[in-house]
C-alpha cells in the first residue's frame, strides 16, 4: 500500500516549485525503481491538482512539475502521460502543461463510477466487518466532527477517507486502490463547495452519522443506499451550481441502480431540477 503521509504537508504551488533534494517532502519520496518513481510522481501531482493547490490559469514547465515531485524527466513523462489520460492535465506548446478546467462530463462520469465501485466494495466487505473496522469508522467520524475546517483541511479529508475505507476493508486490493483514487478525485468537489461557502457540512455530517448507525445495525443494503446518495450529493450540488443546464445522468443512474430498491433509505434518489438544490439525492 502506498504511503500517503506526505499529504500532511501544507503545500502551495509556489512553495512546491522551490523544492530541493534536501526538503522533507523529497526525503520522504521513495524511488526504489523507475516505475515506482513514476507512480508516486503521478499520485503526488494528482493530489496537488485535486486539492486545488495548482491554479488552472497558467502554464507549468516540465521543470516546475519536476520540482513538485522530485523526480527526473523519465518518471515525470510517465506521470504526465497518466494525468493526460485521466483528463487532469493538458499539453501546451513548448513542452508546457496546464491543469484542465472544470469539465462537467468528467465530474459526472467519475462520480457515477465511484458510486458503483463503492457499492460493490461495501457489499463484499460489510458481511465480514469486524469490531475494529466499526471503531475505526467511529473515530474517523469524531475526527471529522471536531475539525475546525470541515471539507477543506487535509485532516478532514484523511478522516473522511478512513471512514469510508473502514467499510470496504475486506474488498480485493485492486478494488480498494481504485476507490482510493476515486476518493482523491472527489475531494475537489467537497473542497470547492466548502470554499465557495456552500453550507454542505451539516448534510454531509448527518450522512456519516446515519451510515455508521446503519452499518452498526447490520442494515447493509440501507447503508449502501445512503452511501451512494452521500457520495453523489457533492458532485450533483457542484454541477447544479456551476453548470445549471447540465444533467448528471451518469451519477443519477448509478445512484438509482444502487439504491433503487424497496428500502426507505433508498427512496428519493433522483429528484428533478425543479426541486431545491439542497434536496438533491435526499433520502
Amino acid at each position: 500500500m502506498l504511503d500517503y503521509s506526505w499529504l500532511n504537508l501544507v503545500i502551495d504551488w509556489q512553495g512546491a516549485a522551490g523544492m530541493t533534494a534536501g526538503s522533507d517532502a523529497v526525503e520522504q519520496f521513495e524511488r526504489h525503481d523507475p516505475r515506482r518513481a513514476m507512480e508516486d510522481a503521478h499520485l503526488r501531482l494528482r493530489a496537488l491538482i485535486d486539492s486545488g493547490a495548482l491554479p488552472t490559469d497558467r502554464d507549468f514547465s516540465r521543470a516546475e512539475l519536476a520540482g513538485f515531485t522530485g523526480v527526473s524527466r523519465g518518471p515525470l513523462r510517465g506521470a504526465i502521460r497518466l494525468l493526460r489520460e485521466e483528463g487532469l492535465i493538458e499539453a501546451q506548446p513548448h513542452r508546457r502543461y496546464r491543469i484542465a478546467q472544470f469539465d462537467p462530463w468528467d465530474v459526472d462520469a467519475a462520480c457515477g463510477s465511484r458510486v458503483l465501485l463503492e457499492a460493490l466494495a461495501m457489499r463484499l466487505s460489510l458481511p465480514l466487518l469486524g469490531r475494529a473496522d466499526l471503531e475505526s469508522a467511529y473515530h474517523a467520524l469524531l475526527d471529522m466532527e471536531a475539525d475546525p475546517e470541515p471539507g477543506v483541511s487535509a485532516r478532514w479529508h484523511r478522516a473522511h477517507h478512513r471512514f469510508h475505507r473502514s467499510f470496504t476493508s475486506n474488498a480485493p486490493a485492486l478494488l480498494q486502490a481504485r476507490l482510493v483514487a476515486g476518493a482523491e478525485h472527489g475531494e475537489r468537489h467537497v473542497r470547492r463547495l466548502a470554499q465557495n461557502g456552500v453550507p454542505a457540512q451539516a448534510r454531509i455530517g448527518q450522512d456519516h452519522r446515519r451510515i455508521h448507525e446503519l452499518v452498526a445495525a447490520r442494515d447493509h443494503e440501507a447503508a449502501i443506499a445512503r452511501t451512494a446518495r452521500h457520495l453523489a450529493w457533492a458532485a450533483v450540488r457542484l454541477l447544479n451550481d456551476t453548470v445549471p443546464t447540465f444533467e448528471p445522468t451518469a451519477t443519477r443512474a448509478a445512484v438509482a441502480f444502487v439504491a433503487g430498491g424497496g428500502s426507505t433509505e433508498a427512496a428519493g434518489t433522483a429528484p428533478s431540477r425543479s426541486h431545491a438544490h439542497d434536496q438533491a439525492l435526499t433520502p
